[in-house]
């Protein structure tokens, strides 16, 4: 613990694997996490530039900060993802975060490394430089990237990833739970256009958890015979808005098995709700 000086008032600052300070302000006391590389030792710090701030040792690096939006509630960090996330949901054993990512006019890491070689085969030293120095190469329009990301918020790590084939997005994405066992359902569709929108094929696709929820188990792929809109989880069986029809399917061996169907909605659901053994 280091005694600080933020906005007047005597501060504490708790050093640990995250820095952490308590601030009185707006006549109450504060305690948030610094959106900041943990100091292994701290002091106050103030000079004719800085009237007000912290000076710490990082690693080899010695460092001087100043604190900026006090009072707010929220501590933010960004991590680089490969295509635009989508959706999140929460892996209920490890707490993990499933982040479905998915971009158009963006092609898959095959198609990249291939579009890449012919692209700079002038340049062959151009291929060592990363994405982020040369800028991303733009696909046709109707093109797709997609994957689905297991990241860890504590470690800050990607544990598992896995990305789909050429031209492929995502459409919808659960987790539901049959005889015990968490499985996530993902619905993509291929070739798809936007407006109006067509495509060539769709399907759902059902992965496993192992490893106590840190890995990603592909088991199979069901083919649709329209857009999947959105799936859900009721009484050990699975729900799925696909097309203008709402159908209810079983967990087979190789594929969904289609066990009811209502057929002729105006419209698809895009987010299903269970309360029981009503369905919202």
């Amino acid at each position: 613990l280091v005694k600080v000086k933020i906005d007047g008032h005597s501060a504490i600052l708790a050093t640990s694997s995250r820095t952490w300070v308590m601030y009185y302000y707006m006549d109450k006391y504060e305690l948030a996490p610094l959106s900041y590389d943990p100091f292994e030792t701290a002091s106050s710090f103030a000079s004719n530039q800085c009237a007000e701030g912290i000076v710490g040792i990082v690693s080899n690096s010695l460092r001087i900060v100043t604190l900026d939006r006090l009072g707010e509630l929220f501590n933010q960090k960004s991590f680089p993802t490969k295509f635009t996330p989508w959706r999140i949901l929460v892996q209920p054993a490890s707490y993990c975060l499933i982040i479905s990512e998915t971009e158009h006019r963006s092609y898959n890491s095959e198609d990249l490394e291939n579009v890449r070689n012919q692209y700079y085969k002038e340049k062959p030293e151009v291929l060592e430089l990363e994405e982020s120095q040369i800028g991303r190469i733009k696909a046709p329009y109707g093109c797709w990237g997609a994957g689905v990301r297991l990241f860890d918020p504590i470690s800050e790590e990607t544990l598992d990833y896995h990305e789909f084939f050429t031209n492929e997005t995502i459409t919808c994405i659960n987790t539901i739970q049959i005889q015990d066992e968490t499985l996530l359902i993902v619905g993509t569709v291929k070739n798809l256009i936007l407006q109006p929108r067509k495509f060539t094929s769709a399907y759902l696709h059902v992965f496993g958890f192992i490893e106590n929820g840190k890995k990603l188990n592909y088991l199979h792929s069901t083919p649709l015979d329209d857009y999947p809109f959105g799936v859900c989880g009721y009484k050990g069986t699975m729900l799925a808005s696909v097309g203008n029809n709402f159908r209810l399917y079983e967990l087979g061996k190789k594929k969904f098995l289609k066990k009811a169907e209502m057929k002729g909605l105006v419209n698809g659901f895009i987010k299903i709700e269970v309360m029981g053994d009503r369905i919202f």
